[in-house]
Order: structure tokens, then C-alpha cells, then sequence
């Protein structure tokens, strides 16, 4: 059995392709046509139109509004976020501005730490 002072270290993780998707009908921050968003998007044999869903829809991602929305959210605690898809479209440079990149590997993932900041909170 547990000790209530046990303390343990979470992590949460985030995932993210490194551009915005929406299945039909509402807001879509910066929605823009696919081939805008990257060339190297392949056709999707999964995402079509149907009544149930709509259309599938892009945009273009907000690395900082992401990386502020991700540190509101996780409030200091330690997170990291996995990035998809990195072979439709390379933003690595673009992530490291807001980001410590510290894994890349071959399997089309990028995984990020929280830039430095202040130092997270103490648990006493």
C-alpha cells in the first residue's frame, strides 16, 4: 500500500500533426486549401466527404498560440509534445523556435520538452 506522501512525476502528452484538421461544418483557424498547407499531403483514402461527418477540411497550425494553449493547460506541470506526420510537412526549425526538440527518428516523429522557462512549481 501507497503512503499518502508518496508523490509521483507525471508527464502529459500532447500529439499534434504539424498542421490543423476539422471533419465538416464550424470554425477552423486558419483553414486554407491542403495543397497550401503541403504538397507532400497524400491523398487520403480515409477522410472523404459523407453526410456523417462532412468535409475534411485544413489549416495552418499556430506553433506559439499551440505551445501557450499546451502551457495554460498543463499549468507548470511537465509535458511533452509528439509531433505526427512530419514527413508532409518539415516545421522542425519552426517548432525549435518554440520548443526544445529533443527526439527525432525516422518514423516521422518529433518530440518536444517545453522550452526554459521558470523553474515548475515545487510539491511539498
Amino acid at each position: 500500500m501507497q503512503s499518502k506522501n508518496t508523490i509521483f512525476a507525471f508527464t502529459a502528452h500532447y500529439v499534434t500533426r504539424p498542421y490543423l484538421t476539422r471533419h465538416g461544418d464550424g470554425g477552423l483557424e486558419g483553414e486554407s486549401d491542403r495543397s497550401y498547407i503541403s504538397t507532400a499531403i497524400a491523398v487520403d483514402r480515409t477522410n472523404h466527404y459523407n453526410e456523417g461527418q462532412g468535409e475534411f477540411r485544413y489549416g495552418a497550425l499556430d506553433i506559439e498560440r499551440l505551445r501557450n494553449r499546451i502551457r495554460d493547460d498543463a499549468k507548470g506541470l511537465r509535458f511533452e509534445l509528439e509531433v505526427t506526420l512530419c514527413d508532409e510537412m518539415d516545421r522542425v526549425s519552426e517548432f525549435k523556435k518554440w520548443f526544445d526538440i529533443v527526439n527525432t527518428d525516422d518514423s516521422n516523429r518529433a518530440g518536444t520538452r517545453p522550452a526554459p522557462t521558470a523553474a515548475p512549481p515545487s510539491v511539498a
